[in-house]
């Protein structure tokens, strides 16, 4: 009997749950409601292609900075390298030599305390999708007949339940609008 029950309150939970809406259901129903904002007394409005949901973006707050440091680590091996090939030629006098080998001590060093902070930062990745985005496209007719085409990227929230913002990629600009 008991058995019974548990079966029946696990089928019961299993079905309240897959009722609810998809994301993929609130984010049509969601451009519908944009659609019908932003182009309200369109005429021909008709949708190209479906819409689907894809993860925004990958929030990493220090990239331009481990860019900067990748470039700056590159440069300074490559300049290490160029000094140990110096060395590994004769040389004449041996202020050259001092010259060289400090040259390469620093270079060295630097790279090392580089290859620190990149592995540092990397410890420290922690990617985070800051929510969803759809790109729209459809076509709308103006007065005279003519066909004009509109694109847009719009991202939502992570749980999908409002627009946060839109991209209008239509225009020779693509525009910026948070909502």
């Amino acid at each position: 009997m008991k058995r019974i029950l548990y079966t029946l309150l696990i089928v019961g939970l299993v079905f309240l749950t897959a009722c609810g809406e998809s994301d993929l259901k609130r984010a049509e129903r969601l451009v519908d409601e944009f659609d019908a904002i932003e182009v309200p007394h369109a005429k021909g409005l008709k949708p190209i292609g479906r819409i689907r949901l894809d993860s925004a973006s990958v929030q990493y707050n220090h990239i331009s900075s481990t860019i900067s440091r990748i470039r700056e680590a590159k440069t300074l091996s490559a300049e290490n390298q160029e000094a140990l090939s110096e060395l590994k030629k004769p040389i004449a006098s041996e202020v050259a030599y001092n010259i060289l080998r400090q040259r390469l001590w620093e270079t060295g060093t630097r790279v090392q305390a580089l290859q620190a902070q990149l592995s540092a930062d990397e410890k420290q990745y922690k990617p985070r999708i800051s929510g969803w985005m759809a790109y729209h496209r459809f076509r709308t007719l103006n007065i005279r007949g003519a066909m004009r085409m509109h694109e847009y990227l719009i991202y939502f929230d992570s749980k999908v339940t409002r627009i946060t913002a839109i991209v209008n990629l239509s225009d020779s600009f693509p525009t910026y609008r948070k909502r």
